[in-house]
């Protein structure tokens, strides 16, 4: 099992290969685990928005947005199922390179 201790250490900002580990990461924990670390986990999440804040930018393709869809998706059904009230910071996850482009037209790829 994947514990805290395997995902990507939290430095100030993740590369996006980072990212992706850590979310598929996180997504594999058992939810018993996630209750019981409910703080860590919580923290970790609220990270890695910051860090995919930064990556988006620079990193987003059409090829790996999916990752982050999927990763807010699976918040927003994982919180209430942990007691926990669905997490709004979800939405961070789905801004993805549509939107990026649409607000920066010069970062286009």
């Amino acid at each position: 099992m994947i514990t805290f201790d395997d995902l990507p250490p939290r430095s100030p900002i993740l590369e996006i290969n980072e990212e992706i580990e850590a979310i598929h990461g996180l997504m594999s924990m058992p939810l018993g685990y996630l209750k019981e670390h409910f703080d860590e986990f919580n923290n970790y999440v609220l990270f890695m928005g910051i860090s995919y804040g930064d990556v988006a930018y620079v990193d987003i393709t059409p090829e790996n947005e999916g990752e982050f869809f999927k990763f807010a998706d699976w918040l927003d059904d994982v919180y209430p199922k942990l007691g926990k009230p669905r997490l709004k910071g979800s939405a961070a996850f789905r801004f993805g390179y549509d939107s990026l482009i649409k607000e920066y037209p010069d970062l286009k790829r």
